[in-house]
């Protein structure tokens, strides 16, 4: 686990380049020098997780986060590994990134584990790493403070439909299954005037709570 700040030089295509509005010399690529603060930490024996730090207004945001293999190479470069110069065939864990992998990213733990590092540092020692980042920040804290995370929105639930009526509904279905075996879910959409997942999600519910017969197939209407 290692926290890191510093200039880097980078290539960048100067068709890029122009619109970043980086200004260089004539030639391509673009070689410029970036302000970079990265933090990295393992997830487990295989693979780690680096994630690019930047400045909003006086407060630590995570700009990036990258998940990759752990390598042993000493000159490693912060945020990157031997795809850097291999491209696809560098190699990586059998399987390769996972869902359960993903699931322990945690860019708040980074946050935190890189502002312990930078108040460590001090405020001096923080604007000498940053440079010119820290100089476009809109309002420095003397201590950088982390974003404060936004409340996640309640998502509302759909109301629970009661057994009373499903009720209703199994006995509309079986209605319409006389009349048209092979079509009753038309003939309730076209009833009710509603679309035709709304009709099939209560027929589901239906025979969830065993008020009908389970189908004899998939699509298949049965009763």
């Amino acid at each position: 686990m290692r926290t890191w700040s510093g200039v880097t030089r980078r290539a960048i295509v100067r068709g890029y380049a122009r619109e970043l509005k980086i200004e260089a010399p004539p030639g391509d690529p673009v070689l410029a020098s970036v302000d970079d603060l990265w933090r990295e930490q393992r997830l487990d024996a295989r693979w780690m997780v680096a994630c690019r730090l930047t400045v909003q207004r006086g407060s630590l945001v995570v700009g990036e986060v990258r998940v990759f293999p752990v390598e042993a190479a000493e000159g490693r470069p912060a945020g990157e590994w031997s795809a850097l110069g291999l491209g696809s065939h560098a190699p990586c864990p059998r399987g390769g990134i996972t869902r359960s992998l993903l699931r322990r990213v945690s860019p708040g733990e980074a946050l935190r584990m890189a502002a312990r590092q930078l108040e460590q540092w001090g405020v001096k020692e923080e604007r000498a790493f940053w440079g010119a980042a820290l100089e476009r920040a809109e309002q420095v804290s003397p201590v950088l403070k982390l974003a404060e995370p936004r409340t996640a929105a309640v998502r509302k639930r759909r109301p629970r439909i009661s057994d009373q009526e499903l009720q209703r509904f199994a006995q509309a279905y079986r209605r319409a299954y006389s009349r048209e075996p092979h079509s009753p879910n038309v003939i309730l959409a076209a009833k009710w005037k509603k679309p035709a997942w709304w009709v099939r999600d209560r027929v589901r519910l239906c025979r969830q709570r065993g008020l009908l017969p389970e189908s004899h197939g998939r699509g298949r209407a049965s009763i």
